[in-house]
């Protein structure tokens, strides 16, 4: 079995280059990818004993941990700002349209 903290370093990396211009979906992709490394990891340290160069690889990977919170926020305020914007239109329109039925007729009387 390869080295699962080698490769959530080189995926972290990678991804750390151009984080500020990635799409919410390759943000999804890499958290998913990263998730199925760090739980190979568990059985990867069950067969062989933590060294002190996978303590320094985990904290390296660790210290990208604030940019890619900032990145996941970034993205969740994107999505709630368009949320809002697009409930505001839909209220906005539902203001103008016909809330009665089009064959309905009026009844007025007279006093």
């Amino acid at each position: 079995m390869d080295n699962p903290i080698a490769a959530l370093t080189k995926v972290t990396e990678e991804l750390s280059q151009n984080i500020f211009q990635l799409s919410y979906e390759e943000m999804e992709s890499f958290v998913q990818q990263r998730e199925a490394l760090i739980n190979s990891t568990n059985d990867y340290f069950m067969e062989h004993p933590v060294t002190p160069e996978d303590k320094e690889q985990i904290e390296h990977i660790l210290s990208y941990d604030e940019a890619i919170k900032s990145r996941m926020m970034e993205l969740k305020n994107e999505a709630a700002k368009w949320l809002t914007q697009r409930n505001a239109a839909k209220s906005q329109r539902s203001a103008y349209e016909m809330n009665y039925s089009a064959d309905s007729m009026l009844m007025d009387r007279k006093k």
